[in-house]
């Protein structure tokens, strides 16, 4: 989700990049591309490092029903047997026949399956982490771009 820290951060981005990038091959055009371009890629970064803010929340869940009720966001699901051995998704998915066979073993049959989710209440941490690493990142890339403004008229 985006809100207004992180609209803020990856507009002064965008900026920065095409700063740079226009100080460095003196053409607006093209400079401008560069920063819409960023712009566009800069949501697929973030989200790939978003669950990496902090250490994310590992609960083991006795039913298969859908438990996302309170919006955390869930980033992986694994399964163990009764030993406690971690045994992969589609192993099983192989154990049951139908839903309620595969629900019955988690509920009643030994097996767990493991949760490992980022908590709803950690939105605006997230936001606000996310806004201080596009922001530091705009004020560097604009730095750099009036150094070599600087550097260039010498």
């Amino acid at each position: 989700m985006q809100l207004p820290p992180v609209l803020v951060g990856r507009v002064l981005v965008a900026f920065g990049v095409a700063a740079l990038a226009g100080a460095v091959l003196r053409r607006t055009v093209i400079a401008v591309g560069l920063g819409l371009a960023v712009s566009v890629a800069l949501p697929f970064l973030a989200y790939a490092v978003r669950s990496h803010y902090m250490a994310p929340v590992e609960e083991p869940v006795h039913t298969l029903a859908p438990l996302a009720l309170d919006d955390r966001w869930v980033l992986s699901v694994w399964f163990s047997d009764p030993a406690g051995n971690r045994i992969s998704e589609s192993d099983f998915y192989n154990l049951g026949r139908d839903y309620a066979n595969l629900q019955s073993l988690v509920s009643d049959g030994g097996y767990t399956m493991h949760q490992v989710y980022q908590p709803a209440d950690r939105l605006w941490p997230f936001q606000w982490i996310e806004f201080g690493w596009t922001t530091l990142l705009a004020v560097a890339l604009c730095a750099a771009a009036v150094w070599w403004v600087r550097r260039r008229a010498a």
